[in-house]
């Protein structure tokens, strides 16, 4: 039987209260948040419906005959239905929503294709990075360039060019990041910078307008001196290499950058001070629960596609979903998208409490948001006030003075939901196949499909096994360190 995404959608949605109980129970005392988080699953699970799930084969076949095939349609009627600007403050001409609002998006898109779903999402590591640098006119320039092009149809879209041919996950560790095989480099000159080398794997690179450059302007001391970049893609010196061949996600093209002389401006460079140490561990502690919500996005996937099948397919005259050995491995994909999503909304939360959330969407600014309506929000008097130099020295005090433990905390509940997502999507995708038998590697029935997507899930925003590490030195030995009174 072909898959039938109509038949899917009406016989697997849950309401926002069954998928989310801890997120509704809260919702009791934040009546905006909820209606927020409502809003957001609602939208997402329509443009799911009308526009992921029809398309999500069909741009997997054209981009297995031509790797460059991007899927505008898709982008420009996300940029209709305005998921770019999701989480970016009404006052760079965005809806204002919370970070944790875009994941419960994310999440009901990537559950529908995780290509696709990384495709419209990943401008928010790119956003995050900015973010975390407390360069206020920085965040103004990128998010204004998704925000204004939103209203036109057509977003100018980010990327974050981190990963070097010969250090991956090492750029993303302060102490790996002292051994790491760097290529890059940019180096002063009058008036700005020259860059130099390449960067591989890079989300959207072949299509954005403006890059998140991360590089050291010494190379051989790269924790005191990796700043980030913004490069658009017109600059003299730089351009698009390879485009690579994935074996998943494929609707998402990753890219190799080239810089061989790439003149940037000084105000290119984002802040004065280096990334490493608190602003990266900011970034990660919030876009790896992003990942971990992609992880219960292919958990939930694999589930609802077995289920299906099981619902619809006989075995010597016997539904599938009566069979006990079937019963019971649907209930362990059920636990497991419960375990996975459990894990990304703790760590969703620690970032709206601890992490960079509550410094872009909480404190004065989501106070400005809520009070004030767009007409001021957007207007010249307040933007001149939000990106003046005072708001920027306020921003880099509060990234400043975080104590240790809240980042921290924010951190190890990142990578213990991006480790255990990933993990439980690729687990559900062995069961799926399983239930399934040969009719799950069809193409048309889309399992085979997320199994390849799932995969690269472990490995991008830091390999899973760094993550452990992270988790380790984060979430144990700090935590050990704090009661015995000691350092970690």
């Amino acid at each position: 039987m072909k898959f039938d995404p109509d038949a899917f959608a009406a016989g697997a949605e849950q309401s926002f209260a069954q998928m989310y109980p801890v997120l509704a129970a809260l919702g009791q005392h934040r009546p905006r948040m909820l209606a927020d988080y409502e809003r957001v699953l609602a939208d997402a699970r329509r443009f799911r419906r009308e526009h992921l799930e029809p398309s999500a084969l069909r741009v997997e076949l054209e981009v297995r005959r031509n790797p460059e095939y991007v899927a505008e349609d898709i982008i420009c009627a996300a940029s209709t239905a305005g998921f770019f600007g999701t989480m970016i403050p009404k006052t760079f001409g965005g809806a204002g929503l919370s970070f944790g609002a875009m994941i419960v998006g994310l999440e009901e898109l990537g559950a529908g294709c995780l290509g696709l779903s990384n495709l419209l999402g990943v401008h928010g590591l790119a956003i995050a990075t900015v973010s975390a640098t407390g360069d206020i006119e920085g965040m103004e320039k990128v998010c204004r360039l998704l925000t204004e092009g939103e209203r036109r149809g057509r977003p100018n879209l980010l990327s974050t060019a981190i990963t070097e041919p010969t250090a991956g996950t090492d750029v993303e560790d302060v102490d790996l990041l002292r051994k790491a095989r760097l290529v890059c480099e940019a180096t002063p000159v009058r008036g700005g910078y020259k860059l130099n080398g390449r960067k591989v794997f890079i989300s959207n690179g072949s299509i954005a307008h403006t890059h998140v450059v991360i590089m050291p302007t010494d190379k051989k001391n790269p924790v005191e001196t990796t700043f980030a970049f913004l490069v658009e893609s017109t600059a003299p010196g730089f351009r698009v290499g390879r485009v690579e061949r994935k074996l998943g996600q494929k609707a998402c093209p990753a890219a190799e950058l080239v810089f061989e002389d790439c003149f940037v401006p000084e105000t290119a460079r984002l802040n004065s001070k280096a990334l490493p140490g608190r602003a990266i561990e900011l970034v990660l502690g919030a876009t790896r629960g992003g990942v971990g919500a992609w992880g219960a996005a292919a958990a939930r996937g694999a589930y609802e596609r077995a289920l299906l099948h099981a619902r619809t397919h006989k075995v010597s005259g016997r539904w599938l979903i009566d069979e006990q050995w079937v019963q019971i491995k649907l209930a362990n994909m059920w636990k497991n998208v419960a375990l996975a999503r459990a894990l990304y909304v703790e760590a969703m939360l620690s970032n709206e409490l601890f992490g960079l959330s509550q410094l872009v969407s909480g404190g004065a600014m989501g106070a400005l948001q809520q009070r004030l309506p767009r007409a001021v929000l957007e207007s010249q008097a307040l933007r001149k006030l939000v990106v003046s130099r005072r708001t920027r020295e306020a921003l880099q005090g509060q990234i400043a003075a975080m104590e240790e433990w809240e980042v921290d905390t924010a951190s190890a509940w990142g990578s213990a939901s991006k480790v255990a997502g990933t993990d439980l999507g690729m687990e559900n995708c062995h069961l799926a196949l399983e239930i399934c038998g040969t009719a799950g590697l069809r193409h048309d029935r889309g399992i085979e499909k997320i199994y390849r997507d799932a995969k690269l899930l472990q490995i991008y925003e830091g390999t899973n096994q760094l993550n452990r590490l992270e988790v380790f030195h984060r979430g144990v030995l700090r935590a050990t360190a704090r009661r015995s009174g000691g350092a970690a």
